[in-house]
């Protein structure tokens, strides 16, 4: 019974640690991330990883979706400052 306790003991620690990791490196890199560029990949991320969830794809869609998004918002900026 003991070996089992271990075995759990060692399981949560590697959960643990690697939910831990994976909120660190999502924090460094939205801190990372400047905030003018927030406005379009925020917006596009949202839809591409809820259209990609449905394809089980849901980072890649949100990867894409940051991509359009930040091209659209800057299109908009730049047409907006010509007229």
């Amino acid at each position: 019974m003991a070996m089992f306790q271990n075995c759990f003991a060692i399981l949560f620690e590697m959960i643990v640690n690697k939910h831990f990791c994976y909120t660190v490196v999502f924090t460094l890199l939205i801190a990372a991330s400047p905030l003018s560029y927030a406005a379009g990949c925020l917006k596009g991320a949202a839809v591409g990883a809820a259209v990609g969830h449905l394809k089980h794809h849901a980072v890649l869609g949100a990867v894409g979706g940051c991509v359009v998004g930040h091209h659209m918002a800057a299109k908009d900026k730049k047409e907006q400052a010509k007229g």
